[in-house]
């Protein structure tokens, strides 16, 4: 059953691609594009990771607008929240010395400084992860399993059933390596729009800074902002072991006619899932619950 599905499957991709893709040396170079393009996803989502919003100029003017716009709504929840919570502790009685007084006035003062440098401080803890990225030595290793050249010569041996049997047995392989690269797109920039969403609407946030009830809020939306941050060096780490690992347990591969499907796909699967939990693994570090 197996071969007769692999046959209408290669008779297909025949029919489609043209009878020049059976030649030896198309099928070792379709296998190459295959195997040996991990390194060249991990690379791609290393340079997403390391490349500086501001260098994305349509993106950034956007930000800085937007957060221009939402400023003067920041001011005018700072005074709310402020006065929520003068109200609050007046009619608890908490305010009785001078000293509550001038607490409260200085933590207006310090909320109201911290969201006119809102934006700075946003960047600096950005550059900060962006320099703790770059401290690290940004090596992948080379991650090669099959070799295209003697892979060509032993497919020049094969007739043309052969040919397309041969060439059928990679088609998981190839589906699992398409879904990566296109999670791996999806990962990378999902996190860089959501840090281009907390610097924009950060002023809301810190706009509870003012009052000490809801002041919680603020200390949490900066947890999640050098979560998101730090998620990038955890990507980056990722790719680096993942490098690693993987040219461990794929050293035997194309001995004896062992290509490795198996433990391709497996590698592939558990990068995904590993690079869709790093946010996750970022907040439990910087403690976001």
């Amino acid at each position: 059953m197996g071969a007769i599905i692999g046959s209408v499957l290669g008779g297909g991709l025949v029919g489609l691609l043209g009878w020049q893709h059976l030649r030896a040396d198309e099928i070792a170079k379709n296998l190459d594009r295959t195997f040996n393009n991990l390194n060249e996803i991990i690379q791609g989502a290393v340079e997403l990771v390391t490349k500086p919003i501001d260098s994305l100029s349509g993106i950034w003017s956007i930000i800085t607008s937007v957060h221009a716009g939402i400023l003067p709504i920041g001011y005018s929840l700072l005074a709310l929240f402020f006065l929520l919570g003068l109200i609050n502790k007046s009619m608890s009685f908490r305010i009785i010395r001078i000293e509550d007084i001038v607490r409260l006035l200085m933590r207006l003062i310090i909320a109201k400084a911290v969201m006119v440098r809102s934006f700075d401080l946003l960047n600096m803890i950005y550059n900060m992860s962006m320099e703790a990225i770059f401290s690290v030595d940004i090596s992948v290793e080379s991650i090669r399993i099959v070799d295209t050249a003697a892979l060509a010569n032993q497919i020049k041996e094969m007739n043309l059933i052969e040919r397309i049997l041969f060439q059928s047995q990679f088609t998981p392989i190839s589906i699992v390596s398409f879904v990566l690269n296109i999670m791996v797109f999806v990962i990378c920039y999902g996190r860089i729009l959501e840090l281009c969403a907390y610097t924009a609407l950060s002023p809301i946030p810190i706009s509870m800074l003012s009052s000490e009830d809801y002041a919680s809020s603020t200390k949490r939306f900066f947890q999640h902002y050098a979560a998101v941050c730090l998620q990038g060096l955890i990507i980056v780490l990722v790719g680096m072991l993942f490098g690693g690992l993987a040219k461990t347990l794929l050293s035997n591969v194309g001995v004896n006619s062992d290509f490795g499907i198996g433990t391709s796909i497996a590698l592939s699967i558990m990068l995904i899932l590993v690079l869709s939990k790093s946010e996750a693994w970022a907040g439990k570090i910087t403690g976001v619950n």
